[in-house]
């Protein structure tokens, strides 16, 4: 059991620990519809945001950690089981079925209100989940969210990075344009979501080469989620 903790797993965990505390609270605050939205509404959906994140979480660690046999006797069964479930429950048959025969009558009218919210949030965990591009940050791979990349390449937008750095008297700071690219003038480094992504991520690591003692960043930031035998072959 030891080798399945990590630090993932526990964040996993505490996502759904916030989640769950936050339903207990709020489970009384009125929720209303989507058109009018009582006080109960919006963190009802936020807490279903944090189940959702901290069970992927949670599962896709889990899976990772275990080995060929466990995945295929345990851990792959379980995945189809929780993806037939969830998509029994997007269709209204199944909506219904549910809320009429396995929860109470006090939780029916929550859960056929709060279905189309619940889908809605699972769906944008999903989606942030899987755009994530792996680039290189100070000579390792680093999983880095492709959204400014697409954003940029799909509006021909410009893409400036600028910077921000702590003077030595109180309260002065420096702000400052670092570096700006245009996808309509076809630089190499537009050439793609990866080769942009990797550009700014580059322009970044200059910038804190100049001032380390200014760069904090709070979570993992070298993360690589491919299997052992992908990553040896990278490199």
């Amino acid at each position: 059991m030891i080798r399945f903790l990590s630090k993932d797993l526990l964040s996993g965990l505490m996502f759904i620990v916030f989640g769950t505390v936050a339903l207990y609270f709020g489970q009384k605050l009125a929720l209303g519809t989507p058109v009018r939205m009582g006080p109960g509404y919006v963190p009802r959906m936020l807490s279903f945001i944090l189940l959702s994140l901290g069970s992927i979480i949670v599962l896709v660690t889990l899976f990772r950690a275990a080995d060929r046999a466990e995945r295929e006797r345990y851990w792959i069964p379980v995945a189809g089981l929780i993806v037939a479930v969830f998509a029994f429950s997007m269709i209204p048959w199944g909506a219904n079925f549910i809320a009429d025969n396995i929860l109470g009558p006090a939780n029916q009218a929550a859960f056929k209100t709060m279905t189309i919210p619940f889908m809605v949030s699972t769906l944008l965990v999903i989606a942030v989940v899987i755009l994530m591009v792996l680039v290189t940050f100070f000579g390792r791979p680093a999983s880095t969210h492709k959204a400014i990349a697409l954003l940029a390449l799909e509006h021909q937008a410009p893409l400036l990075v600028g910077i921000g750095r702590r003077l030595h008297e109180p309260l002065h700071y420096e702000l400052g344009l670092w570096a700006v690219t245009d996808s309509k003038t076809h630089p190499p480094e537009a050439a793609g979501v990866r080769e942009l992504t990797q550009w700014y991520t580059s322009q970044f690591e200059d910038m804190i080469r100049q001032t380390p003692e200014q760069y904090w960043w709070l979570h993992r930031r070298w993360k690589d989620n491919r299997p052992a035998k992908r990553r040896a072959k990278a490199a």
